[in-house]
């Protein structure tokens, strides 16, 4: 499946499921802050970001405000009317002024970054990125704006061809060839369809990551809260109203805001799909095995998720004598996958969660897992996850045991697939508070 180097950090995020923050940093530099409005009346004015990565130095027209995004991809427009999008004379697209525009929202009828027509902008813009690293930031330079604006050069692409006619049109390869030519980056081809969908995926999950808190109600009820992290992934707990149960969540977000999530062990049958709009979530869960269903909402918070507090306990105790700082050895064995084997030392840091009724555990790379107290023991916290990773599906359930608040040990057994090739094991290890 994986060379040993790369296997380690596939089995330690089995064992924490992982996510890596995407810095949504503009490039060093603008090609303009020109955000002015040709209009006096403020009240019917409003500032929105343009997102593929924040993307200074488009020319942008709504009603009768015409300007530049500025270093941050920000802009002007009158509430209410569309905002159309160029670089130099060439139509990007337009949209309903929001606060948040990505290319997504140019295209109707488009969801994510895998829609053709959205593919074809964002490999555009992309390739004509300044220093050719959208990762921090996407520059449209003032020399690529005159450059488009002059008569010798075509003014109009059609982002409506398809993946492979947009890659062999003539007319875009000469107009990359001359605009790329005048970038501090030099002359160079349209950037290719995974590396352009993959950025955007992750700029776009990054407008939604952060921390949500809800309920659920219908043959059960309760409270939950979540994290999603930088990639999608999930992570949190709930509590039921029956017996005061809780449980893990655990899932994947998918760029769309999609939710898909499975509820306590990985046995418990239990799934919540849903979805995330403009921070606001509603969805539907069913457990498969007893027929039970109902409903779940919540919200974007700006509360940190170690202080979300869904319970009556103010047991804390043993909980705050877990926090801080944690250093763990890990092994992973496999015996139809051994050169996934090997070993790992790693630093981490806990913080209490809910009073106590949980350990969110923050790691190296930003990385982050929520784990549960054992109702029976409260030295012991489990982790039930299933989660897309490498082309295939990841199982893991983790124990962690505490011993005297000042050591540990874990104890995980995984598997993964993709449909053709199967790898299962055990994680073990052990640590002490530094």
């Amino acid at each position: 499946m994986k060379v040993v180097e790369q296997v380690l950090s596939m089995k330690f995020k089995l064992l924490l499921l992982s996510g890596v923050l995407v810095g949504l940093n503009g490039c060093g530099g603008s090609s303009g802050d020109d955000t002015s409005a040709a209009t006096n009346n403020t009240s019917n004015i409003a500032v929105g970001q343009f997102i593929d990565s924040p993307v200074s130095g488009l020319s942008y027209v709504s009603g009768a405000i015409t300007g530049v995004t500025n270093a941050n991809g920000q802009f002007t427009y009158e509430i209410g009317a569309p905002v159309q999008f160029f670089i130099g004379d060439i139509l990007i697209g337009q949209a309903l002024g929001a606060s948040i525009i990505t290319p997504v929202d140019l295209v109707v009828g488009a969801a994510d970054e895998t829609d053709t027509t959205v593919t074809n902008i964002i490999r555009f813009l992309q390739t004509l990125d300044d220093d050719a690293n959208p990762d921090n930031g996407i520059e449209i330079n003032s020399s690529v704006l005159e450059l488009a604006r002059s008569q010798s050069i075509p003014i109009s692409i059609d982002f409506g061809l398809s993946l492979e006619g947009f890659a062999n049109s003539t007319v875009l390869q000469s107009l990359l060839a001359e605009l790329t030519a005048v970038t501090n980056a030099g002359a160079r081809e349209l950037i290719s369809v995974a590396a352009a969908q993959l950025h955007f995926k992750q700029s776009l999950l990054g407008l939604i990551e952060g921390t949500y808190i809800g309920t659920y109600a219908g043959d059960d009820d309760g409270q939950w809260g979540f994290i999603v992290d930088a990639d999608g992934r999930i992570s949190g707990i709930g509590q039921s109203s029956f017996g005061d149960e809780v449980f893990s969540i655990s899932g994947m977000l998918s760029s769309s805001g999609g939710i898909e999530a499975a509820v306590g062990s990985t046995d418990d049958g239990t799934t919540w799909s849903g979805n995330i709009v403009d921070g606001q979530i509603t969805g539907t869960w069913q457990n498969g095995t007893t027929g039970e269903q109902g409903t779940f909402s919540g919200a974007a918070s700006d509360e940190p998720f170690e202080q979300i507090d869904l319970t009556n306990d103010d047991d804390s105790s043993n909980d705050n004598d877990l926090q801080g700082v944690w250093r763990i050895t890990l092994d992973v064995n496999s015996s139809n996958c051994p050169e996934d084997n090997g070993s790992e030392t790693f630093d981490f840091s806990i913080d209490a969660v809910n009073n106590g009724v949980a350990l969110l555990l923050f790691l190296p790379e930003d990385e982050n897992l929520v784990f549960q107290r054992d109702s029976a023991n409260e030295n012991i916290y489990t982790g039930s996850y299933t989660f897309n990773e490498d082309g295939g599906e990841s199982r893991i359930d983790t124990v962690l045991t505490f011993s005297s608040n000042t050591s540990i040990t874990v104890s995980s057994t995984w598997e993964w697939s993709d449909g053709d090739t199967f790898c299962s094991g055990t994680t073990t290890g052990s640590g002490s508070k530094l």
